[in-house]
């Protein structure tokens, strides 16, 4: 019975680990406002939802023309380059923000991000660069 009860102490004591390491808050990022995880994936549904094989890390209401400077992998436990940020236009659709590497950019695992108005920008993370390169240009949904 002593054994019995140490296996469920065990077990639950591993489900409780998994479950923290696997419900991550989002991360807050200095001059922006950061939806919560169900509020920014219930922001994210009507808007063409989530790409193909990726986590929505969040969404970020970011304000206007400044520049934000984010550790991707303390942010969002990935690379850089695995990351894609989408800007939510006018016209409900997400489209891949900044592909130039004027208003993007990646040194290291250190994203630069020159917002380019205040709105809402979506950021993703993929698998691996290829999937992240991969990723479609623009997510259609309904006129907000």
């Amino acid at each position: 019975m002593k054994k019995l009860l140490l296996v469920v102490v065990l077990v639950l004591l591993v489900s409780a680990v998994s479950f923290a390491q696997t419900s991550t808050v989002p991360v807050q990022i200095t001059n922006a406002t950061v939806l919560s995880n169900t509020a920014a994936a219930a922001y994210v549904s009507p808007l063409g939802g989530t790409p193909s094989g990726a986590t929505l890390e969040g969404v970020y209401i970011l304000k206007s023309y400044s520049t934000y400077t984010i550790d991707t992998q303390a942010a969002f436990g990935a690379a850089c380059p695995t990351v894609k940020v989408y800007r939510v236009t006018a016209e409900g659709t997400q489209d891949v923000f900044a592909v130039d590497g004027r208003s993007f950019s990646c040194a290291g695992d250190v994203m630069t991000v020159q917002s380019v108005g205040a709105g809402h920008y979506v950021f993703y993370s993929f698998g691996s660069s290829d999937a992240a390169n991969a990723a479609p240009k623009q997510l259609k949904g309904g006129a907000l």
